[in-house]
């Protein structure tokens, strides 16, 4: 399993090339990988990036569902819009110019470490989108402990475990 954490900002250079993250260009090197696949993410404004395997599974996934249905159309509408990206010598990628339009991305990108996967974000939409997801945090009533067994667990706000 891949791992992706933490957040970095990059600049992109002259000729449109960012630098990924030493980590994340690890993580793919360790999954055989010199390249992974990025798509602008259908609800929120940036791009994900998946390693091959994981999109593979995703269109496998596609046979599943019933073509007049939402989710058919959601993974349809993520692989017809789905790049491959490779990294150059120096472990800089070039993205796609209609992606970076479509986020606002001008001279730096953000890869943010999403676990398995990872996102490209302009700063600006990044910052935004942080400080939304700490307020929904903050204001939340319920706590969530994250526990490595079981996922995600609500608790009250006592701390002790509903369930």
């Amino acid at each position: 399993m891949l791992l992706f954490l933490s957040t970095y900002i990059n600049k992109i250079d002259k000729k449109g090339r960012v630098s990924v993250p030493a980590p994340f260009r690890s993580e793919l090197e360790r999954g055989q990988s010199n390249s992974f696949i990025v798509f602008p993410n259908p609800e929120q404004s940036c791009i994900d990036a998946w390693d091959r395997d994981r999109i593979g599974r995703y269109a496998r996934d596609r046979d599943g569902f019933d073509p007049d249905s939402p989710e058919y159309a959601t993974v349809s509408h993520v692989l017809l819009n789905s790049r491959s990206v490779t990294f150059d010598g120096e472990g800089r990628v070039s993205l796609p110019d209609d992606m970076i339009d479509n986020i606002g991305i001008d001279d730096e990108v953000v890869f943010a470490g999403l676990g398995e996967t990872f996102q490209i974000w302009s700063p600006a939409q990044f910052e935004a989108y942080t400080a939304q997801s700490q307020q929904t945090i903050d204001t939340s009533p319920r706590r969530i402990r994250i526990s490595p067994s079981t996922g995600p667990a609500s608790s009250g706000t006592d701390g002790d475990r509903n369930g």
